[in-house]
């Protein structure tokens, strides 16, 4: 797992470097003014620096306040990535030289440059940057400020970029040489960042039969009937920072019940659940409602699942309210549930010459480990 402080680090680092590249812009922009550039969208260049900056705050923030564990896997993929957009932007910036600034300056009359990574598109630079907020938001699974971020940049962006090439067709041999190659690079890298990330924050985790139980309590006049098991297997598959999106699966093996009465424990087996027939009790989940959809480590959040029952036979809709605890390597949820025996075709025997109630209690704790 990242250490806590290394992520700060590489932020400060980032942010140190990028005062680095502003110096070299100031300077650049100088010689420019002096050769008697003509700055073009001036207004748009405090909305995207703002948008900038907003993600080393943000990075930040979301990394203190919702802590996530950082697999090292994790860290060298979009390290690597971070590392792969800086080179593309040094690429950008030596191959322009001293036209590169952060600003938009046109030389009137000057030729465009072709060389480098501007011989394939048009644009090397900004791709560049949207490689770099993906990349520095995503190592710290960052995902609501990279959100926000990459879509407030795209937006100003493109404004940006359609005055910039306005100028250049009409100040410059734009429309000549670089017309012809990719623009929309840009927005491709951006979709894929998007899809990616969707696909690897997925999570899956196994029900562990040792953390999990099952109790339940059914009434006869003035008998109680207390049950436990423990046999469980299923699975949890979502992603812990939207688990209303996250499927699950859980199923029971009857036969394990134990009411500490062998022979009641026949009966129930043999007629009430009849285990030969209906060898399992499934549940599988088809929605999740909750006020707090993001989970965070070790905070309890409350929610109703909702899904389909399987039990002697019969398939039901209904819904549990539950208690969920994660702390990254597990996830456990804690509820209860009353149901009728009778809305299952459930055999009620007799205990002490009285029939066994309707109403049956259960209450569980399902806790699933996480597959690495």
């Amino acid at each position: 797992m990242l250490g806590k402080m290394v992520y700060q680090i590489f932020l400060l680092l980032n942010a140190f470097e990028m005062l680095l590249e502003s110096w070299i812009s100031t300077r650049n922009s100088k010689e420019l003014l002096r050769r008697g550039a003509v700055e073009i969208a001036p207004r748009l260049l405090p909305l995207m620096a703002g948008t900038y900056a907003l993600m080393y705050v943000g990075s930040w923030m979301e990394y203190v306040l919702i802590p996530r564990r950082i697999e090292i896997v994790w860290a060298i993929s979009f390290g690597l990535l971070f590392l792969l957009a800086k080179l593309l932007k040094f690429w950008a910036i030596s191959s322009l030289g001293s036209f590169w600034t952060m600003r938009v300056l046109v030389v009137p009359e000057t030729q465009v440059v072709i060389r480098g990574p501007y011989r394939w598109i048009r644009h090397p630079n900004y791709v560049a940057v949207l490689m770099e907020i993906a990349a520095t938001t995503l190592l710290g699974k960052s995902f609501i400020t990279m959100a926000v971020v990459l879509t407030a940049f795209s937006i100003v962006l493109y404004f940006r970029i359609k005055e910039e090439e306005n100028a250049l067709k009409q100040l410059t041999d734009y429309s000549e040489h670089m017309i012809p190659r990719n623009r929309f690079l840009p927005l491709v890298i951006l979709v894929l960042f998007y899809a990616s990330t969707a696909a690897a924050e997925t999570q899956n985790y196994t029900v562990s039969s040792k953390l999990s139980q099952l109790t339940f309590d059914v009434s006869a006049q003035m008998h109680q009937v207390h049950g436990v098991s423990k046999q469980f297997s299923g699975s949890v598959s979502g992603d812990p920072v939207d688990i209303t999106t996250a499927k699950i699966t859980v199923r029971l093996d009857p036969s394990t019940f134990d009411t500490d009465n062998k022979k009641r424990d026949g009966v129930m087996r043999e007629k009430s659940l009849e285990i030969e027939k209906f060898p399992f009790i499934e549940f599988e989940s088809n929605l999740i409602e909750t006020t707090t959809r993001s989970l965070g480590v070790n905070a309890p959040v409350d929610a109703v699942i909702h899904g389909v029952l399987r039990l002697h036979g019969v398939e039901k809709e209904i819904s549990v309210p539950v208690r969920i605890l994660w702390d990254e390597r597990t996830v456990v949820a804690d509820g209860s549930i009353d149901l009728k025996l009778d809305d299952y075709t459930i055999f009620r025997p007799k205990v002490l010459f009285f029939r066994l109630q309707n109403d049956i209690k259960i209450r569980f704790r399902i806790a699933a480990e996480r597959v690495l």
